[in-house]
């Protein structure tokens, strides 16, 4: 949300992490405009897990999502802002409900029993 309320700010996300989510900022007059460009990568240091058995679905959601193949799992779900809104450790269900956070895309890390870490985008609408 922009600090001036008269802003317009349009979001396009990226497809997959790691990618580039693009910001562009439209001024009061809807013709001056700032573009920002965020990278998302991997952490240093955690091990990315080419070939996961993991299952998300449905993505983007309006609140609940199916998670399969995270058992016994950390779940962790972050805000755009790299804040931690949730976490669930021992995770052991299949699903869970999200309806609680804002309309927004969130990254969810999922720490694997073996100590893999897998990284899934999220979208909430």
């Amino acid at each position: 949300m922009p600090f001036d309320t008269k802003e317009t700010v349009i979001v396009i996300p990226s497809l997959e992490l790691t990618g580039t989510t693009t910001i562009d900022v439209f001024a009061e007059n809807l013709t001056d405009h700032h573009l920002y460009s965020l990278n998302f990568q991997w952490a240093v240091g955690q091990q990315e897990v080419k070939n996961d058995n993991v299952r998300l679905f449905p993505n983007p959601t309006t609140g609940t999502i199916y998670l399969y193949g995270a058992a016994h799992a950390t779940v962790y779900i972050y805000n755009g802002l790299g804040n931690m809104v949730s976490s669930i450790e021992n995770f052991t269900g299949n699903t869970l409900n999200l309806s609680s956070l804002s309309k927004g895309v969130y990254l969810m890390k999922i720490e694997k029993s073996d100590h893999s870490v897998l990284q899934k985008k999220i979208t909430i609408l």
